[in-house]
């Protein structure tokens, strides 16, 4: 009764799981989801976010599948890890704050994470950075 369910959000952490875990965790987190939408949640408003990994693409897929949208957290400068990020085809992506402090602090890191947003921004995807949502 005391949330604002017009403009909130819900995101869902899914820390990694091993492959045959990831349908059983979504089922759960839509059986949850069925919940808030009684309450006038609406599903598009729900994110699933999980770590850069092997496997992004297939979670991204499955996390549709179940009608929540995607998010890659913990993003920072990783060979693979853009890779994978991208592999995703997140909605969201959040920065881990602890690189995204430092990079703040040094003008030329700060060229390269513009681009990197710009990017991002151009393939319709929503940056965050932990501690500054």
């Amino acid at each position: 009764p005391h949330l604002d369910l017009e403009t909130a959000t819900l995101a869902l952490r899914l820390d990694p799981l091993p492959a045959v875990m990831v349908e059983p965790a979504l089922a759960l987190l839509r059986e949850a989801a069925g919940e808030l939408e009684e309450e006038g949640f609406d599903a598009p408003r729900i994110w699933c976010e999980f770590p850069a990994c092997e496997m992004s693409g297939e979670i991204a897929d499955a996390v549709r599948a179940h009608g929540f949208r995607v998010a890659i957290c913990d993003v920072a400068p990783q060979p693979d890890a853009i890779g994978l990020m991208l592999a995703a085809a997140p909605d969201y992506v959040r920065l881990d704050g602890d690189w995204f402090r430092s990079v703040s602090r040094m003008p030329e890191a700060l060229t390269l994470l513009a681009r990197l947003t710009t990017l991002l921004h151009a393939q319709g995807v929503e940056v965050m950075a932990d501690g500054i949502e």
